[in-house]
């Protein structure tokens, strides 16, 4: 073998072998999006599967919502509202119900956003993304059958929304990595206009490369059907 056919075999083996690692290299890196992107589609199917669940069986009269935003998130998709809705700690419970099979309003189901990385615990290193929290609180008074204050007024509202340590009979982070959060009460059709943009960061290579982020937005619109109390 010459030094000229040696030289043209190194070459195509080391053309060969960067084609074979490039491949491997875009073919890993699809992957890991593809999963972030599954993961991060999951988890809003998932969040607005459950919220769908408490707004269909509430009634629009006892909704509430609180406009907040976070200084640390980018505008217009900063918004971190809250909203309050009527509930009952157990819906298959008779005693629940009057003799009418109208709801006795005994919880209000509160869904947040926290506004910063202040209120997150434990800290995050992604300041600009909030949690997304769902819970259920006991009304302090009246008892039911005597209808409590319903829609649940703002000062209320932000109270629970600024102490997680609030009265409630269950804590869900549903979400770490909410960017955007925007619900709007439509009185005319009587709709709730719900908003929801997550981000995560992808997998990180072997070899450290820079992560992509994936970023997932989501719209929908909910008619809650019950009609207790009515107009």
């Amino acid at each position: 073998m010459t030094i000229v056919e040696a030289l043209t075999s190194m070459f195509i083996l080391g053309l060969l072998t960067t084609v074979i690692f490039t491949v491997f290299q875009l073919g890993s890196r699809n992957f890991r999006t593809l999963v972030v992107r599954q993961g991060i589609q999951s988890e809003a199917r998932r969040i607005s599967a459950l919220m769908r669940r408490d707004l269909v069986v509430t009634s629009f009269r006892t909704a509430s919502t609180l406009d907040r935003t976070s200084a640390l998130a980018t505008a217009p998709l900063n918004e971190r509202d809250s909203i309050s809705m009527g509930g009952l700690d157990n819906w298959t419970d008779a005693t629940n119900y009057d003799s009418t099979r109208k709801p006795l309003w005994n919880r209000y189901t509160v869904w947040y956003a926290t506004s910063s990385d202040a209120e997150e615990s434990p800290p995050t290193e992604r300041p600009e993304l909030g949690q997304l929290v769902r819970k259920q609180v006991i009304p302090a008074s009246p008892a039911p059958p005597v209808i409590f204050p319903m829609p649940m007024q703002n000062p209320s509202l932000a109270s629970l929304t600024a102490s997680p340590e609030a009265s409630a009979d269950g804590f869900q982070i549903l979400t770490r990595n909410l960017l955007h959060f925007s619900v709007t009460l439509d009185p005319a059709d009587e709709n709730v206009l719900v908003h929801i943009v997550l981000r995560q960061p992808g997998l990180e290579s072997a070899t450290g490369q820079k992560r992509q982020t994936e970023t997932f937005e989501c719209h929908f619109d909910i008619r809650p059907e019950n009609t207790w109390p009515s107009q």
